[in-house]
C-alpha cells in the first residue's frame, strides 16, 4: 500500500464520520419535546418554538384541516412535540404534547370528552346538526337565538 492509498483511505474515513454525524443530527431532530414561546401567529399558523437543542422558531401546529375543520391555535407555555420528517426541521410541524403541572387535564373521567376553552367556541355546519343524549344541560348568562 502506498502513501496515496493511506491518504484515499483517511479521507473516506473523514468522509464516513461526516456522513455519520449529518445522520445522527437528522435522527435527533426526527422528535422533539419543546414549549411553545409568545410568539405565535394567527394569521400564518405558525407558533415559535422552543425544543431542547433547538434554537427558537416559527413552525405549523396541527391542525384538522379536510372536511372537518379545527382552530385549535396553541397557547404560550404549551408543551408540544416536534415532528420533523427525515429529520428536516423545515419540514418541521408541532403537535399537542400533554399535560404539564402548568396545564393540567380539564377531567380525569374515562369515557368523558371535555373541551375548555379560554375564548369563544364556535360551531359550524353546511347542514344539520343533531344532538343526542340522556340529558342536555343548557348553563348560560344569556341565550341568544339568531336566525340564519
Amino acid at each position: 500500500m502506498n502513501e496515496d492509498d493511506v491518504r484515499a483511505i483517511v479521507r473516506r474515513f473523514g468522509e464516513m464520520e461526516a456522513q455519520i454525524e449529518r445522520l445522527n443530527v437528522k435522527i435527533a431532530n426526527l422528535v422533539r419535546e419543546g414549549r411553545v414561546t409568545d410568539e405565535i401567529d394567527y394569521d400564518t399558523g405558525l407558533a415559535e418554538i422552543e425544543a431542547d437543542g433547538l434554537p427558537s422558531r416559527k413552525i405549523p401546529w396541527a391542525q384538522r384541516a379536510g372536511g372537518v375543520k379545527d382552530w385549535d391555535p396553541p397557547s404560550p407555555g404549551e408543551r408540544v412535540v416536534v415532528f420533523a420528517p427525515g429529520g428536516d426541521v423545515e419540514r418541521a410541524i408541532a403537535f399537542p404534547g400533554g399535560w404539564t403541572d402548568e396545564n393540567p387535564a380539564p377531567d380525569n373521567k374515562g369515557g368523558n370528552r371535555t373541551i375548555v376553552a379560554a375564548g369563544d367556541v364556535s360551531i359550524t355546519a353546511g347542514g344539520k346538526i343533531t344532538l343526542t343524549a340522556a340529558t342536555v344541560e343548557i348553563v348560560a348568562g344569556r341565550i341568544d337565538f339568531t336566525k340564519a
